[in-house]
């Protein structure tokens, strides 16, 4: 397999990171596939080092060099102005009139068309760069042009570490658009404009995302490899400043700050009493940040700052020595990526439009405002203190430290998902594809034979032989706990899962943070509500969840519950094991404020229970009915059954459910522990008042005894279940009548509550025959609760020997009674 691997690297240290990053991700996945890495000028990279790497040219002509020059008097000053005119009319053109694949090559393929040049690789991948942004229109040209030749023969499209724009332009902004709408998927390193273009230009929720840095995927140097290396320039670690300024022709507004620069430089440098080092990224020869650390070095006073001019600096040593030091502040947007991912608190300056979209990315996707600073609007003193508040944060620094560790194992984790599975599934696709000769163009295979299209396009496609999960999490005020039931999604070993956030009518901030991560996880995170914004209860919220669900397995996550790291990679195996099985319950781990905690105690078998044997169980006793965190189901299950009772919405509501599934299919009982259920004052089951709970367990086996009336579920088993959910409703309408009668502590009974006359009528209702018994059992429960209990307690115990006996076919004892 040969994958053709582009990217925007030349001699700027940070592109290189992002390529050695990625590629070294992909090499190390599967070491017989051939990596053809785009060779370019200047490219200052050990990959040709590695094995299965092999450099290629690329060559495609830019649009301004297909321009015919005008020649003509006094028609030469409007050059400029018809070059861009031109430009502009093949961006348009672009995959309409003009055929990618038709496109001549220039230089070392001179004569061989785009289409025979991608005909010999089976994908695309192409990383970071920066280049799809206005002031690098050639690279915009030539990268769409290669996209839209891969895609035109049905070849997966991969690119990762994108920063999209700006593009001021809405010629160029369309042809970006056309590009991006025909790639398998396009990872994003940051949440603010980058992603506002992909929903502008109408991806695919599922084909963009934002995933971070490619060069997270890059370690440092080794420390004794960087102190040895610091050692030379007289520094230690943790005691310097580490400074980056770049003046070049994208960026020749910096030139102006220099002097403003150099105060500051400065300012910090006597503040903390520590020297400073210019650590380079960019290394062109004539505009470096080498030759602009020098000329701040001039402007600086004393001789506090130095210059790392090193010829043989490399992208791991750079940021091994960003990783040494107390702070950065600098306007390389790779310069603070490098220190951030270490844990050292960087401070990117910026100004034009072009590093103001860098700087707002960075401080979006590390969550944090402070980290940048626009040079014209601040002056020395502002952007001192703005620095120092920042620098000074030992909690800031704890946070990030912890952020960094997360986003690159999130980066690592959807680089494997994602990229390496749709990039090596082309393997798949092109044993199958019949060709008139080996690396030929790639023609698409029939979809009946081929079983789908060539592009990948949902995660359930990509994740291949594993099942889609949809992740309903509902959530009503659950600000202080849904960020880590959420977390405890991201976390999960098995991979192959969409996350459904419904909210309940939130009046804090959980629906912020909802929303926040929607846009950070658009490929794998939806956000859902109501209409207009309603409360509607668990029950409704559960079935929005299950309509909108992608998956054919559904798991249900309450918002202040969460999740072990393995739960839905062991039950996702079992449920595959068991295709009879409908639905697959754990016992939860009650863990509480204190740090205690306690397991639930489910009195059932382990393994497979036939139809019905869980309901039997679940009215002996609460605790066997599972928590809906720790189930795992089948989505057609669920739409086959109606979802959850919409009327039911308060306590129980899940419980109902568990009957209906336990009728309806075969369950599967693990009795390992794979959740964590919270233990808190604000919890659904503490804050409900015992009358209304009593009120709720009422109505369900009032429910379930007209649900088992009609015999559909087998005539034993309904007669059976009924009689036993007739005399648990026995059991609970005497304490209920007393309530109504006197209300709590003698006081006037809630208007909530069920009244006794309705009591009666579902006693003479569902009853029949002693009906009338458990009526005068409910008006002596009204004002004699005692006898009322004892009363009730035999008459329970008549009322399950009859449900024994039914099992019998002797009915006698039930005629008795």
């Amino acid at each position: 397999m040969r994958i053709l691997i582009d990217h925007g690297c030349g001699d700027n240290l940070g592109d290189i990171a992002m390529l050695e990053g990625a590629v070294s991700r992909l090499h190390r996945r599967d070491r017989s596939i051939t990596l053809c890495v785009r060779d370019r000028p200047g490219l200052r990279t050990r990959l040709w080092e590695w094995d299965g790497i092999t450099p290629v040219k690329l060559d495609i002509p830019n649009t301004p060099e297909n321009a015919p020059r005008l020649q003509a008097p006094y028609l030469w000053r409007y050059q400029e102005r018809y070059r861009v005119l031109w430009q502009n009319s093949c961006y348009a053109l672009l995959n309409r009139l003009i055929d990618p694949c038709r496109i001549r090559m220039v230089n070392g393929h001179a004569g061989v068309s785009l289409g025979e040049f991608c005909g010999n690789y089976d994908a695309l991948y192409i990383t970071g760069g920066g280049y799809l942004a206005e002031p690098f229109v050639d690279e915009l040209w030539q990268k769409c042009c290669l996209v839209c030749a891969f895609a035109a023969q049905g070849k997966p499209v991969i690119l990762t570490g994108q920063q999209l724009g700006p593009l001021g332009s809405g010629w160029a902004r369309a042809l970006l658009g056309r590009g991006l709408r025909k790639v398998t998927f396009v990872g994003l390193r940051e949440p603010t404009d980058s992603l506002t273009f992909c929903k502008e230009a109408g991806l695919p929720p599922d084909r963009y995302g934002v995933m971070g840095d490619d060069s997270f995927g890059l370690e440092p140097a080794d420390s004794v490899e960087v102190e040895t290396f610091l050692a030379r320039y007289h520094l230690n670690p943790g005691r310097f400043l580490a400074v980056n300024v770049r003046i070049a022709d994208y960026a020749s507004s910096h030139q102006h700050y220099v002097r403003h620069l150099a105060e500051l430089v400065s300012s910090l440098a006597r503040r903390y009493e520590l020297p400073a080092l210019v650590v380079p990224i960019a290394l062109n020869r004539d505009d470096s940040d080498i030759v602009s650390g020098y000329k701040l070095k001039q402007a600086v006073e004393g001789d506090v700052l130095q210059v790392l001019d090193e010829p043989r600096l490399s992208p791991r040593l750079a940021k091994g020595v960003l990783g040494k030091a107390y702070a950065a502040i600098g306007v390389s947007y790779h310069f603070c990526t490098f220190a951030l991912t270490e844990g050292v608190p960087a401070l990117c300056l910026f100004d034009g439009k072009y590093y103001l979209q860098k700087a707002r990315g960075l401080a979006g996707f590390w969550e944090n405002d402070r980290l940048s600073l626009h040079l014209r609007e601040c002056d020395t003193a502002t952007a001192v203190e703005k620095a120092t508040a920042l620098f000074d944060d030992t909690q800031f620094r704890d946070v990030l430290r912890a952020r960094a560790t997360t986003a690159i194992e999130k980066w690592k984790r959807t680089f494997d998902q994602v990229i390496q599975h749709s990039l090596f599934g082309a393997r798949e696709r092109s044993s199958v594809c019949q060709t008139a000769q080996a690396r030929r163009l790639y023609h698409p295979v029939n979809e009946a034979i081929q079983g789908q299209q060539h592009g990948v396009s949902k995660l359930g496609e990509i994740m291949r032989n594993t099942p889609l999960v949809s992740v309903v999490i509902i959530f009503l005020n659950r600000g202080n706990f849904i960020q880590e039931a959420i977390e405890s999604v991201l976390a999960q070993t098995y991979e192959n899962w969409e996350l459904l956030l419904i909210d309940d009518g939130s009046t804090d901030c959980s629906t912020a943070i909802a929303k926040t991560y929607r846009e950070r996880y658009p490929h794998k995170i939806r956000y859902l509500e109501h209409a207009a914004h309603q409360n509607r209860g668990m029950s409704a919220s559960r079935n929005l969840g299950i309509a909108q669900a992608a998956g054919e397995l559904l798991a249900f996550l309450d918002a202040d519950d969460l999740w072990l790291r393995d739960k839905l990679e062991k039950q996702v195996f079992i449920m595959e094991r068991y295709p009879d099985v409908g639905l697959l319950a754990n016992p939860a781990l009650y863990f509480y404020q204190d740090g205690a905690r306690k397991a639930q105690e489910m009195t059932l078998s382990p393994g497979r229970l036939s139809r019905g044997a869980w309901a039997p169980k679940m009215l002996e006793s609460d605790d066997n009915a599972a928590c809906p965190s720790t189930v795992l189901m089948r989505k057609d299950l669920a739409v086959r059954l109606g979802g959850f009772e919409e009327s039911f919405r308060g306590s129980f509501e899940d419980q109902l459910m568990w009957f209906k599934v336990t009728l309806g299919s075969c369950i599967y009982f693990d009795p390992n522990c794979r959740i964590l259920y919270r233990i808190h004052a604000g919890g659904c089951c503490t804050t409900t008042p015992a009358e209304q709970q009593l009120e709720a367990r009422v109505r369900l086996y009032a429910w379930l005894t007209s649900y088992l009336r009609d015999g559909r579920h087998g005539s034993r088993l309904s007669r059976s279940l009924c009689l036993m959910a007739r005399s648990k409703l026995c059991e609970s309408l005497v304490p209920l009548a007393s309530v109504n009668a006197r209300g709590t502590n003698g006081r006037s009974a809630p208007s909530t509550l069920l009244p006794l006359r309705r009591g009666l009528k579902l006693a003479r209702t569902h009853f029949r025959t002693l009906g009338y018994m458990f009526a005068v059992l409910v008006v002596i429960g009204a004002f004699s609760s005692r006898a009322a209990f004892a009363l009730s307690r035999r008459i329970f115990r008549l009322a399950s020997a009859a449900y024994a006996s039914v099992e019998t076919h002797d009915h006698s004892l039930f005629r008795r009674i």
